[in-house]
């Protein structure tokens, strides 16, 4: 006569803690591929908004005006704060619209961004000189409160930056753009961005060049 046997409390404790170690080791596995899955996600995201910045500095570098523009100085020049570079203006050839010939542009820092300003492109000179007017009444802290915003300019960050500095190549050297020779010619722009800390696994140091004829 056979006599069924059921399991034993040692039995079924052992069971028990073998399911426990496995579900705890896959979940483990699961959590890591998924962590693993997010943070390739995140570093793409970041280096495609890094290429797209670099994309955008390249295409406004290449397009600067080349000609002087009567009652402007110059078509490229800084603004410093604290001994350090606060923006950069920009006139740039517009290659969309051939009838509105020039776009004023402006790179910036506003706190931990790196902004990017553009305005409407236009073929009159009095139009940049008013822009440029404008601009040298803005407070960038307080950019987005301009009730013209969307008529006259639109502002993008790019990047999240702790500084900036422009660099530019002169008489067969790179050197700072204070210290630009005015009557020699430069042939290339360097932008020095110092990333914030969340760059850290891709660079925080970087570097845009850009071939340029003035």
């Amino acid at each position: 006569m056979l006599i069924k046997r059921g399991f034993t409390l040692l039995e079924l404790l052992i069971s028990i803690t073998i399911l426990a170690v496995i579900s705890i080791i896959g979940y483990q596995t699961l959590s890591g591929m998924i962590n693993s899955q997010q943070s390739l996600k995140l570093r793409d995201r970041k280096l495609n908004q890094l290429q797209t910045a670099y994309v955008q500095w390249q295409a406004d570098c290449i397009n600067i005006e080349k000609e002087p523009i009567k009652n402007i100085a110059n078509n490229l020049q800084v603004t410093m704060n604290q001994g350090k570079i606060n923006s950069i203006f920009m006139i740039r050839r517009n290659i969309i619209d051939l009838n509105s010939s020039w776009q004023l542009i402006i790179y910036t820092k506003k706190q931990q961004d790196w902004i990017r300003t553009a305005f409407l492109p236009t073929a009159n000179n009095q139009q940049l000189l008013k822009n440029l007017a404008l601009i040298s009444r803005i407070n960038f802290d307080n950019l987005d409160s301009l009730e013209i915003t969307n008529n006259v300019y639109n502002s993008v960050s790019l990047l999240s930056i702790k500084e900036f500095n422009l660099k530019v190549w002169q008489d067969k050297l790179w050197q700072d753009y204070l210290l630009v020779n005015p009557q020699a010619e430069v042939r290339g722009l360097k932008l020095e961005l110092n990333l914030t800390d969340d760059w850290e696994n891709i660079g925080q140091k970087q570097q845009f060049n850009c071939f340029v004829n003035l």
